[in-house]
């Protein structure tokens, strides 16, 4: 009987360590697009780079998001653990195809445009005529790409917003306001203006993990 209690509070103890070590994640993760947002304005950065900050971004988004894996466990919410699965699986999806083809197609088309030598400086109608040309047969399949991921993660937030308001306000103060602005958020994506409910809901999200 001592074993199991032992064991019991151990399981508990380390949850609420990872809840800890999600939401400095989470941080660390806002932190971070922040700079990537910032530095291409005053500095060049290598596409390299780009692409490792991005893997780099994806995998701090999994550490956070595991967070509610631990807390839906907690509190025995099934939807929540389920939608944070799917969200973790559409993260490692997406990050495979920036890897094997939406990277290597940037890089193809950043190739035919120059191969035409073309200066954008200043450049002549026939000129833009010509790199449209060349560009949008590449563009298309990648334009799909991304207005996929895009609908996809839509729905996501959506379900995800709607998993947190599930979770007892009671227990989790706070969960009722970022699922609703989850919501709001992914339903307005496609606006642009969905992405400040996004941030706001994010940072509440935040605060739930090291409250809990």
């Amino acid at each position: 009987m001592s074993k199991k209690r032992g064991k019991r509070k151990s399981s508990i103890g380390f949850a609420d360590k990872f809840l800890k070590i999600s939401a400095w994640s989470g941080i660390l993760f806002l932190i971070l697009c922040i700079l990537g947002l910032i530095l291409p304005f005053f500095i060049t950065i290598n596409s390299i780079v780009l692409l490792s900050l991005k893997v780099i971004l994806g995998i701090l988004l999994i550490l956070f998001l595991y967070g509610f894996f631990v807390l839906g466990k907690k509190h025995h919410n099934g939807f929540l653990t389920t939608m944070v699965v799917l969200l973790i699986l559409f993260i490692l999806i997406y990050l495979a195809t920036l890897i094997g083809f939406i990277n290597p197609m940037m890089k193809n088309i950043s190739e035919k445009i120059d191969s035409l030598g073309v200066d954008f400086n200043n450049i002549s109608e026939g000129q833009a005529v010509l790199v449209l040309e060349n560009a949008l047969p590449l563009l298309t399949p990648l334009f799909g790409v991304v207005v996929l991921c895009l609908y996809v993660y839509t729905v996501l937030m959506i379900l995800f917003g709607a998993s947190l308001l599930d979770l007892r306000y009671d227990e989790v103060k706070y969960a009722k306001s970022a699922g609703f602005l989850s919501i709001i958020g992914g339903a307005t994506t496609f606006l642009g203006i969905g992405y400040l409910f996004l941030l706001a809901s994010f940072i509440l999200q935040i605060i739930i993990l090291f409250r809990n």
